[in-house]
């Protein structure tokens, strides 16, 4: 799963340092600049027997993340059973280490379905599926001898982002000083830069311990709201914020589900980059991509 917004930063971080295969399905686009590297190459996963050894796989490839294909239970269940053929892939290939792309949405899948009386709607299929895969490939790495991390994704944001998710929305419509009515935003978030994300990825591959989780993101939470005020002042924006206007129904974690703390204390990683800044490079690069007239809008 190579290609995509975090994939390709970090496969363009890893091959400055490292020969790299970027294993994608043969309908894929990636970047044209990856045909002219040396020390990169491009394979789909019908053709990774090409592939001699390697030291460490990296699992990000997974279809329906977004859509009405969040909640087809076929869908999701062919990402489950891929997940599985990645690991026995990695054992082919000699690999050390797989690192599975892990979401907070399976810490959601456990909160929410394990209470009685909970009317979960069809989008939880993607949320337990995710849970369902790390705990098949962590079982399988481990009948394989493979060590094994779960680096439990966040909130990445940052330039070169085009999808729907929260922040590149937000800071667009700022940009345009939309009204948007909003819920209270009282819910816990965190956000992490795409930099530092790449940073703390490759800390993981290298350094992490076997069988432990890694969550992507910083120490403390903040409400929501902060950040979205946050964000308005980064981007001097005059757009209303009707604050309570949409009733939350979603499921608020409290980050206690999962140590947040252990990339920091285990591997030593610190965030570089804060959120205002973070913001402050995003807005530029959406400035400059509607100067364009590529306007991403939503």
């Amino acid at each position: 799963g190579a290609n995509g917004f975090l994939r390709r930063n970090l496969v363009n971080s890893l091959k400055e340092k490292n020969y790299i295969y970027a294993i994608v399905n043969e309908n894929s686009k990636v970047p044209k600049e990856w045909i002219k590297y040396e020390n990169l190459k491009v394979v789909t996963q019908e053709a990774v027997e090409i592939i001699d050894k390697a030291d460490i796989m990296y699992f990000f490839a997974w279809h329906g993340t977004s859509g009405e294909l969040r909640g087809d239970m076929e869908t999701q269940l062919e990402n489950v059973k891929l997940t599985c053929e990645a690991v026995r892939i990695a054992a082919y290939l000699q690999c050390q280490k797989f690192v599975y792309a892990g979401s907070i949405m399976e810490y959601e899948a456990i909160e929410y379905l394990n209470r009685d009386g909970t009317v979960p709607n069809r989008n939880y299929i993607y949320s337990a599926s995710k849970l369902l895969a790390d705990y098949y490939a962590k079982i399988l790495s481990n009948d394989l001898k493979i060590e094994y991390c779960n680096a439990l994704i966040s909130n990445i944001y940052g330039p070169g982002e085009i999808s729907k998710r929260f922040i590149v929305t937000m800071c667009s419509k700022l940009l345009r000083n939309e009204r948007m009515e909003l819920t209270s935003g009282m819910q816990l978030y965190d956000f992490i830069y795409i930099d530092d994300a790449i940073k703390a990825l490759e800390l993981i591959g290298k350094k992490g311990r076997n069988n432990y989780t890694y969550y992507i993101g910083n120490k403390t939470q903040k409400p929501l709201k902060e950040y979205i005020l946050s964000m308005k002042k980064v981007v001097n924006s005059s757009a209303e914020l009707v604050f309570g206007a949409v009733d939350f129904t979603g499921v608020s974690l409290s980050y206690q589900e999962f140590n947040t703390s252990t990339l920091y204390d285990d591997l030593g990683f610190q965030c570089a980059i804060d959120f205002e800044e973070g913001i402050h490079r995003t807005a530029e690069w959406i400035r400059e991509v509607d100067k364009n007239g590529n306007c991403i809008s939503y």
